[in-house]
């Protein structure tokens, strides 16, 4: 699954494939079975969680996206509403899209990753003993934590987010 995700966003990023049929194809990819790598941590991947995207206003896009591809707007998080800051869609109970007022608009931020077991530092832990550095946030980007791909994609990894609908 890494690969295909690794090949929609390089296909993206090169202007091959429009923001439309990437989204489609990750939340494609997150309905289908999630492949499950354990470890001796105790924590394992169970399934895609989101993509968070740029945009020059978030509601605005995100009303696209509910207006084309049909998704909903949920709550996710501490999140209470949309506004031309930040809005999130997805499926019932499920966030696929977070999209935020950041520059530069039409960019993908990061993927997040969902995982059971391990949460916070342990799971922080875990992921750095394995190879994994984290960064502090770019006050220019969506705020928290993220690991890098060797290319550079950030990459946030922690437990489902609550979801709850309008």
């Amino acid at each position: 699954m890494e690969r295909i995700v690794d090949k929609l966003l390089n296909r993206y990023e090169a202007g091959t494939v429009p923001r439309r049929q990437l989204i489609q194809g990750l939340a494609m990819l997150a309905t289908v079975t999630a492949t499950k790598t354990a470890s001796a941590a105790g924590f394992e991947v169970v399934g895609f969680d989101h993509v968070q995207i740029n945009a020059t206003d978030a509601l605005a896009s995100s009303e696209w996206y509910r207006r084309v591809l049909g998704l909903k707007r949920i709550r996710s998080g501490a999140m209470e509403d949309d506004s031309e800051e930040i809005a999130h869609l997805g499926t019932e109970g499920n966030l696929l899209l977070s999209i935020r007022k950041l520059e530069p608009a039409g960019k993908v931020d990061h993927l997040g990753f969902r995982v059971t077991g391990a949460s916070g530092e342990a799971l922080t832990e875990e992921l750095t003993d394995r190879g994994g550095v984290f960064h502090s946030s770019d006050p220019d980007a969506a705020p928290g934590s993220y690991l890098h791909d060797p290319d550079g994609i950030r990459i946030q990894v922690g437990p489902k987010v609550t979801t709850r609908p309008y």
